[in-house]
């Protein structure tokens, strides 16, 4: 054997054996979110963790796939809390409207610290950089998905019975 025909059927052994980093997106509705946690017997972490189960799917030698998957949803959330916000101050007058900019701000910021006290125990136990970057994006993605999706059940029309 020549050392290309090696070599061309090592690349060919790795190709077909090495997982694929696909990109995985959680394609996000925001509607069915909140229509999901409406539900009986829903929570909003549980809709959330659904909507993002195609990042949890991400096979785990590829954790920048998964996290960029995690971060396009969080970006997702993030993009309507403004409209969010609005909806309160209208809803509810100005003075309800700034007082929910403020808890939002330090709900998230709170819930962030715990993502990184998730973190650093994680790092201690030995994970990896990729498992912890993972874990992270993950996090922090619940977070803000699940403040979002408290501030817009608050906000949003009841369904008609």
């Amino acid at each position: 054997m020549t050392i290309r025909t090696a070599t061309c059927a090592a690349l060919l052994l790795c190709g077909l054996t090495a997982p694929q980093a696909q990109a995985a997106s959680a394609d996000l509705s925001l509607d069915a979110l909140i229509d999901c946690a409406r539900g009986p017997a829903s929570s909003g972490v549980m809709c959330i963790s659904e909507a993002l189960e195609p990042c949890d799917a991400v096979v785990p030698e590829t954790p920048a796939v998964a996290a960029l998957c995690y971060q396009e949803a969080r970006q997702s959330f993030e993009a309507d809390f403004p409209a969010a916000l609005d909806a309160v101050e209208a809803k509810e007058g100005e003075a309800t409207g700034a007082e929910a900019r403020i808890v939002v701000r330090y709900e998230v910021l709170t819930r962030a610290l715990l993502c990184d006290r998730d973190t650093e125990l994680l790092a201690l136990k030995g994970g990896t950089e990729g498992e912890i970057t993972r874990q992270k994006a993950r996090c922090m993605t619940l977070v803000t998905g699940d403040t979002w999706l408290r501030l817009r059940l608050t906000t949003a029309p009841r369904p008609k019975p």
